[in-house]
This record gives C-alpha cells, structure tokens and sequence, in this order.
C-alpha cells in the first residue's frame, strides 16, 4: 500500500502528528541500544538517519524542510544546534561516547525544550490539513475497511475527501493525536493516530477478541448472559504509525470514577500516593521482603478512599433504580469477560487510564495492549504479581454478594468456553509466531542479553541469531493457562524470566505464591503440576487479584485502592 506514491506522503503525514521531542526520546533509546552493542550496528549510520528524520534532510520527501509544521519548526530551532555540540557534527563525538554519557546529553538537551501545543492540525502536519481530494487524480480510501471475512468491494469503500482542522491531543505519555477524516460518504471519522509504535500487536488481539467473542456466542451458558467482549478497529499502516478507531460516547475509567467523587474524597485521593510512600525501584525490593507491612499500607489507602465513586458514577447515568440495576449488570458482566481475556493473554498494565466505560451501555471496554503476553511481569521495573484489575471499587459495586456472585460465574463460563476452543485460539496466536512484532524481537533479544554471560556476549556478535524462540515461549504460556495450569505458578514462572541475579526473588515467589494464611488458601490448596478445573483456576485467579499483600506492593501509579 505504502508503495503508491499519494498513500506513501499520507502516511509521512500522519508521522509528523508524532511530537519531535516525543520522537527524540525514542531516537535517544535506539541509540543507547546500538551504543551497546557497538559491533553490529553502524552507530554513525543510525545517528544520521536520525537526524533526517528528527530534523530534515534530501531523504526524507516530506521532511521538515517542506511539510513539518509550527511543532516540529520551534523543536529544530531550539535542538539542532544542541545535539551537534553535543554529538559532533556527523557524529564525530560518539567514537569516545558511551551509552550512559549519551543518555545524559539527551536528557539534557530535553529539559531546555518546552514543547508547543497545536491549536490546530496544520501546527503539527500542514499536508494532511491542506489536503482536499479534488486537487488529486487519485483517491485514499479511508484505513480499516479490509476485515479479511469477506470479500473486498472498493467500489464501495469510502474515500477521504479532506480533515477537519481540530485536533485533540491526549494526556499521555506519548500524546497521541485525535484527527477527524471528512470522508465522501457527508461523515466524519475519528481515528486516534499512534506513531512510534508498531500497533501489529493491538490488532491481533483484536483479532483474538473477535475470536472469543465467536466462542462466547456458540456458548449457551455464556450467549444466555450476553458475555461479549467489546472490540474496535485498529490498522497498522507502517511499523512506525496506525490508525485506532474512535469510540465516540466513552470516558476514561479514571474521569469516570471521579465524576463519582465529591472534593472531600477527591482530596483524600491525593493523600493516598503519599501515604502509600513507594517511588523507587530500591523502595519496592525492600518492601517484598516485608508482605505484612504490605497487607497495612495498602488497607490505610483503602480506608483513605472511597469505595462507592464508581457505584455514583454509574448511578449518575441512570433515571431510575431499574436502570441502575442494569447498567451495573451489564458493566460487571463485562468487566468479567474483560478479566478472563486478559489473562488469557497476560495483558497487563490495567491501569485507570487503559479502561474506557460506554456512558451509552454501561459496557466497560480495554485499550492499549502494549504490556500484553505477560510482559507485564517480565518486563516493567516493578513486576505486576496481579491477574487483572479487581480493586475496591469494583468490589464495592459489587455489593452485597461480593466477588463470588455474578462475577465469579460470568469468569467460569467464559473461561469454560474458552478452554473448550483453546485451539481456535492457539491458531490465531501462531500469526506472532510466523511474524513477531518489532518490539517482540526488541525484547526478545534484552531477555537473550540477561538470561546468562555467554547469551550477552552472542547478542555483541555480529551474526544474526533466530528469535522465534520469543513467540513460541508466550503461546507456550497462554496454551498452559487453556489447559488448566495454576494461575500462580505459571506467573512464577513468568518473573523467572526477569534479569538474573535477582536478590528479591524468592521475597517474590513467596507474594506470588501467597504467604501461608487465609488470603493464600485457594492457591495453596493445589500443586504446581495440578490440572485445575475452569471454577479452581477462577477462584485462585479472584484470591491472587485481591490479596491485599499484592496489591500493597503494586506500582503506586496504577492506583491499587481504586
């Protein structure tokens, strides 16, 4: 697609939608990574590539010389002359420059940039806001409309006939773009534009979601309760940027939450990250081998918050005691269906800010896939030892049957129906297998690199070693979770992959696996090679995710007494 000249500058334009700081953060890690491993990457090569695509150059059609906008301008002006003091021109300083030395002159060049805001899509990419298809002999087709389960007709797809000048930039870390696509169907088209990332990955799992939701349906028990897992389209153009549709009528679980807050419990809100008194790496490895010092800091936070703001919100939705009842029907039901898929595919990160909630239906819907396959637990500084999300203020909407009601019924049929067309599932998965992601093989390789000494110094050779092995393990994982494996073993496992030499290991194990008491006694209750049933595996899926020794030892920015 790419390869056709008008679809290749649209997709150059929506690359400039990424912010250039936002962009140098990601060229500074590249080339930190190739500073380490000296010997099989041309680090002057990638420095220049860099350069063009940061701040212009003859390569690059739409470069900032003639399509960047206001943005992308004030960030050359203010860094170019920067990073050639620092680096030398061409490079010449990296010869003597290590990784770390490096890194420092970045984080140095960014703090005397202060980025622009756009107030409008031409600020940030003048191409796509000046576009207008009767200037153009040829047509592009609005992304996403290929599903693969029928036969294609572009005679009727939809063509872009413009975009809208607004844009709305989200609060995030990597600030993705909101465009809006006038297309020749009179309707606009929301798209949320991901650049930096290789968004092959959130399709798949769309993908495996469409699939579930196949195995829901055929399910009598699981169609009798409308188990269904809400999906949306999302189409990777280039391993740098895609497209993810727009679900209009949505809020971000966090501001939904609050709308349920009044100012006294907001403010007792803001006490809960300080009273919880965890911030770095060092503060988390001392605090595993205290679980019981656990257990009272995160019962001080719940105590601080209130559990009812999400009962409010929805109840703020509703006209009527029935419609509450339903709309709290219909958000806990999905919310299950959510808990089973996503750990199933060892999703993880489910933070505030990766849940939507439809205000229309009361469906609850996850987003941002990017910690998925456990990733989570091997990957992130401070490992996630939780399934899924199952804090207070869901089970304070749960009341009064609490989470062994509706809740604990909806996760045994939907992973029932699940583990009964677990091979469905497996072959859909084998697509990751036959082509990994970009970032899968980034991984891929930093486990290779710290498992041992000897994978170390393979990784600094030059030839190129076979990385399929990263794929098969984490199908491998997943196929074990639809065989009936114990959701806490295989998670042990899971943190044995995590750098080696870890002195809070066994302190880790121990959480996991649940210190011997009465918030441990469904995971202890079975053996390691033991065969759970679909309701087993739920019940120590529900004890793991509400164990408050977890849960007093989680990121503090996921906010675990919410």
């Amino acid at each position: 697609m790419d390869k056709l000249p008008l679809v290749s500058e649209f997709i150059e334009a929506l690359e400039l939608l990424q912010f250039p700081d936002v962009a140098f953060k990601d060229w500074c890690e590249s080339m930190r990574e190739a500073l380490n491993d000296r010997k099989s990457v041309d680090v002057r090569k990638l420095y220049a590539d860099g350069l063009r695509q940061l701040f212009g150059g003859e390569s690059r059609d739409l470069a900032l010389s003639s399509g960047g906008g206001s943005v992308h301008r004030h960030f050359s002006d203010v860094v170019k002359k920067k990073v050639t003091d620092a680096f030398g021109i061409e490079g010449s300083k990296l010869v003597k420059m290590d990784a770390k030395k490096f890194g420092s002159e970045c984080q140095g060049i960014l703090k005397s940039y202060k980025s622009l805001e756009p107030t409008a899509l031409k600020d940030l990419s003048p191409w796509l806001s000046r576009f207008n298809a009767l200037d153009r002999d040829n047509k592009i087709e609005i992304p996403g409309q290929y599903t693969g389960r029928s036969k294609p007709m572009p005679e009727y797809h939809v063509n872009i006939f413009g975009f809208e000048e607004s844009v709305l930039v989200l609060k995030s870390k990597q600030r993705p773009c909101r465009i809006t696509i006038r297309g020749d169907d009179e309707k606009e088209h929301r798209f949320l534009v991901k650049t930096g990332e290789d968004l092959r990955q959130d399709d798949r799992i769309e993908r495996l979601f469409g699939a579930m939701n196949a195995l829901f349906t055929a399910d009598p028990s699981c169609r009798a309760k409308h188990l269904q897992l809400v999906t949306y389209g999302v189409v990777p153009l280039t391993t740098r940027v895609g497209l993810i549709e727009w679900l209009d009528g949505t809020v971000v679980l966090k501001d939904f939450q609050r709308r349920g807050l009044d100012e006294g419990s907001q403010g007792n809100l803001a006490r809960c990250s300080r009273s919880f008194g965890l911030w770095s790496t060092e503060d988390y490895a001392k605090a595993y081998k205290e679980p019981s010092q656990a257990v009272s800091r995160f019962g001080r936070c719940v105590q601080q918050a209130s559990r009812e703001s999400l009962s409010k919100a929805l109840l703020g939705l509703s006209s009527c005691p029935e419609a509450f009842f339903a709309l709290r029907s219909r958000f806990v039901l999905s919310h299950a269906t959510l808990c089973v898929a996503h750990w199933v595919l060892g999703v993880g990160d489910r933070h505030l800010g990766n849940f939507l909630v439809s205000t229309n239906t009361g469906l609850e819907i996850g987003i941002d896939f990017g910690y998925a396959f456990g990733l989570a637990a091997q990957f992130l500084p401070i490992p996630e030892l939780m399934p899924f999300r199952l804090s207070p203020q869901y089970l304070g909407l749960l009341e009064p049957l609490g989470k062994e009601g509706p809740l604990a019924s909806a996760m045994q049929d939907a992973l029932r129906a699940l583990r009964a067309g677990a091979e469905s599932i497996l072959d859909v998965l084998d697509v990751f297998v036959q082509e990994p992601t970009v970032d899968w093989m980034r991984l891929a390789k930093r486990q290779q690199a710290g498992s041992s000494p000897q994978a170390s110094k393979r990784q600094q050779g030059t030839r190129e070693v076979s990385l399929d092995w990263f794929p098969r393990q984490k199908v491998s994982i997943v196929r074990q979770k639809l065989e009936g494996g114990h959701p806490s073993y295989i998670l042990r496992d899971e943190l044995k992959l995590r750098k080696t030499n870890q002195p809070d290991f066994a302190s880790l194990e121990l959480v996991c696996l649940g210190a011997p008491g009465v918030e441990s006694r469904m995971r202890r209750r079975f053996a390691r090679g033991d065969k759970l049933s679909p309701r087993d595996q739920v019940d120590c899926l529900l004890e793991q995710a509400t164990d408050p020794a977890i849960l007093g030892l989680t990121w503090t920015g996921w906010e675990p007494w919410l």
